[in-house]
């Protein structure tokens, strides 16, 4: 588990640097290899393992049909992927394909989604445009949508133990602050109850306001706004009641806020 001072300090870095998918550095932690063994494959949602935000997965890892997580590709036993570029089977979308080269050698990553559960193939291009790998990608139609409150900031993780839910999140505005403000997170799980990574799968939206503004915005560590992720802040400078919507494709929850 990361400590929480080197997750802030990811987070951090990340953030000062616009347009960054998280690359540089060696690959680490669960990996995957690819199919001729040429090149290893993660999965860098951020919520993946324990830590303020989680660690990187391979890619045994079940995602939810409507994410797009990022994967990270390096090159194995010398194979150089300096220009190489990514195709999918049927019905998969990549997006956001980045190439840099470092200590390390060069690093591919994209956002890759899928139009429809099932196993998807994911293939490594050279220059020219001949494979040089592939490897394979699990996507499932989420089952069930929990969400509430994420009162624990360091457990960040696709299986959200510190989620608190079926009651209202009650806000209290600290006192000298113009308002009030909490993290909501929602837990999507298959039709056999394992978590699914949601990141840019979920759906936040106010669906009924309260007194005030109220404003929804991506908590992920790959978010952005409008909030489209497993978490969200939300915030408000009035008093009142608020019903925020969750929706993952055709489900969905709402979750009870009183901000006073």
């Amino acid at each position: 588990m990361r400590s929480l001072l080197v997750s802030l300090a990811l987070l951090a870095l990340t953030l000062a640097l616009p347009g960054c998918l998280g690359g540089g550095g060696s690959i680490t932690g669960p990996t995957t290899t690819g199919d001729q063994g040429r090149t290893t494959w993660q999965i860098n949602d951020g919520l993946c393992g324990g830590g303020l935000f989680g660690d990187d997965c391979d890619l045994n890892q079940h995602i939810a049909v409507g994410g797009a997580p990022l994967v990270q590709i390096r090159g194995r036993n010398g194979t150089d992927l300096t220009g190489a570029t990514l195709t999918g089977s049927t019905g998969v979308n990549i997006t956001g394909l980045q190439v840099s080269t470092d200590d390390h050698g060069a690093l591919v990553q994209a956002h890759v989604a899928a139009s429809a559960a099932g196993l998807i193939d994911v293939i490594v291009h050279d220059a020219s445009g001949r494979e040089i790998d592939r490897a394979h990608i699990t996507f499932v139609t989420a089952a069930t949508l929990r969400c509430g409150e994420l009162r624990s900031s360091v457990t960040r993780d696709l299986n959200f133990p510190g989620l608190t839910t079926g009651v209202t999140v009650d806000v209290a505005t600290p006192a000298g602050s113009s308002g009030g403000s909490t993290t909501l997170a929602c837990r999507a799980d298959d039709a056999s109850g394992n978590a699914l990574i949601t990141v840019e799968a979920i759906r936040w939206t106010v669906a009924s306001g309260a007194v005030g503004t109220i404003d929804v915005h991506s908590d992920d560590l790959l978010g952005s706004t409008p909030a489209d992720g497993a978490t969200a802040r939300v915030t408000t400078v009035g008093t009142g009641h608020a019903t925020i919507h969750a929706a993952l494709g055709s489900i969905g929850a709402d979750v009870a806020v009183t901000f006073h």
